[in-house]
């Protein structure tokens, strides 16, 4: 049989454990010009690539709107936009909220912005509320400005391309273009545009 000090103990290490896990969750959420107050240790910005930089400009709060293309399942639609864009886990990724409506129903996407330095590939981990299954793009930025990363995967056992599009249009506003094959030849689906709120 436990003693009660014996008990008091493993409580006292298990709120530590428990706060521990919450410092460091909290820690991971910070933008880059946080310092690590609870280590002592200063963390100065990161001091990113180049390559990584270009998406800096992607950094705030926006508002536009989503509108998709017609398909054999669906009919065109249009609907507001929210997204917000800021660096995470130490300012070497960049996370992407955005807020849309789907068939009647409010839609959440997250998404973390990468780039590989070994291939030099930009990489695009998506995912959102329709479903477990995430959506993974690897691109370049072309001559154009515009960062173009695509996919390929099997969609109801069909190989299916996948192209998403970013072009910041001015410094305050982007145009995001997702398409795919699934119906015919590569075409856009869904655009986004958004101007920077102020």
């Amino acid at each position: 049989m436990s003693s009660w000090p014996a008990m008091v103990r493993v409580m006292r290490y298990g709120m530590g454990v428990v706060l521990g896990l919450g410092l460091a969750c909290a820690r991971l959420g910070a933008d880059d010009s946080a310092t690590a107050r609870d280590t002592g240790v200063a963390v100065g910005p990161t001091r990113r690539s180049p390559e990584l930089s270009r998406l800096d400009p992607l950094r705030g709060d926006w508002s536009g709107t989503k509108k998709s293309a017609a398909t054999p399942v669906q009919g065109a639609d249009q609907s507001p936009l929210q997204a917000s864009f800021r660096w995470v886990l130490g300012g070497y990724h960049l996370e992407g909220a955005l807020e849309y409506v789907v068939a009647g129903r409010s839609h959440h996407v997250l998404s973390f912005w990468s780039f590989d330095p070994s291939d030099r590939t930009f990489h695009v981990h998506w995912i959102d509320d329709s479903g477990s299954v995430p959506t993974d793009w690897v691109g370049r930025f072309e001559r154009d400005g515009s960062l173009v990363l695509s996919l390929s995967r099997k969609v109801q056992s069909q190989n299916v391309r996948e192209r998403l599009r970013l072009r910041l249009t001015s410094p305050d506003s982007f145009r995001l273009e997702a398409g795919n094959d699934l119906h015919g030849g590569l075409a856009v689906q869904h655009v986004f545009e958004a101007r920077r709120k102020r």
